[in-house]
């Protein structure tokens, strides 16, 4: 993904960095604010891409 659909994928990855990191070894409480100031940096990049891997 790129562009737009890039910044909107951002969203999900956000959550889904919280809901990953929150469990063991990481136990991170994490702050849906802070992840998007976080990937505003792919946001941003004109040569940045998402790219992603689906099971079931």
């Amino acid at each position: 993904m790129t562009g737009e659909s890039l910044g909107a994928a951002l969203e999900d990855v956000a959550r889904l960095r919280i809901a990953v990191f929150r469990t063991w070894p990481y136990l991170y409480d994490g702050d849906l604010a802070y992840e998007r100031e976080y990937l505003q940096t792919y946001r941003d990049s004109a040569d940045a891409i998402l790219v992603g891997a689906f099971d079931g």
